[in-house]
């Protein structure tokens, strides 16, 4: 019964610790322009590409900001024009980002 998530693309940097383990366990990204936590830079052996991760990213975040329960509950906490309009704004930035 989440109230907010937030996940991220591991993003295993150049001469780190983490950047060796990720080479042995999947395939990195050659372009250090890419490398941040909003993009995937690194496919895990098992996975067919980085258009996959991205579908899994955005059901992660379907599944838990668009739980009926999570709604209602968002909906009736709304006690201000103000609160309408800031999860009116956040209905559209998730609707945006999920497209």
């Amino acid at each position: 019964n989440l109230d907010y998530v937030q996940f991220s693309y591991t993003t295993p940097y150049y001469g780190t610790e983490l950047y060796k383990k990720c080479s042995a366990e999947g395939s990195l990204d050659k372009d250090f322009n890419k490398y941040s936590t909003f993009e995937p830079v690194f496919l895990p052996n098992g996975y067919d590409n980085k258009e996959q991760l991205h579908k899994i990213f955005k059901m992660a975040y379907r599944k838990v900001y668009l739980r009926p329960k999570y709604l209602l509950k968002k909906m009736l906490g709304i006690k201000s024009l103000s609160e309408l309009k800031r999860a009116y704004n956040g209905l559209r930035i998730l609707r945006e980002f999920l497209r």
